[in-house]
């Protein structure tokens, strides 16, 4: 089984705070396992936390089960000049996403976004 871990809880304000644990400690458990292949999701329009987040990722699970989709900056729903900017970015994410062929996406946050540049899917993509 093939699970994309959409990891952009842990390259915001949430990493240090409960879901920031909660997501850490949930991909660590299922980057033991056997069964599946994990994938690992991070959005490289959060640049300050990218690398680290990229590097604890590839401890657990390889360079190459971590991908870096090229969200936009500046996408925050608190903004409402962001409007376009953010529906814009959802495209690019729900597009990438349906390249990486998955049988499981986790989203670790589905509550951030808000006033930072995580991107969330709204389309049928998650149901194909």
């Amino acid at each position: 089984m093939r699970i994309v871990f959409d990891l952009q809880a842990l390259q915001n304000e949430s990493r240090s705070r409960g879901i920031g644990r909660y997501v850490r400690h949930f991909f660590e458990a299922l980057s033991k396992r056997n069964d599946v292949e994990l994938i690992a999701l991070l959005n490289h329009a959060l640049p300050e936390t990218l690398e680290a987040a990229r590097a604890d990722a590839a401890q657990l699970v390889g360079d190459q089960n971590v991908c870096v989709w090229h969200g936009l900056q500046e996408c925050a729903a608190s903004q409402p000049h962001n409007k376009k900017r953010a529906q814009l970015n959802q495209v690019i994410y729900e597009d990438f996403l349906a390249s990486l062929e998955f049988d499981v996406l986790l989203i670790g946050s589905m509550f951030d976004g808000y006033a930072d540049d995580i991107c969330r899917a709204s389309r049928g993509v998650l149901l194909s």
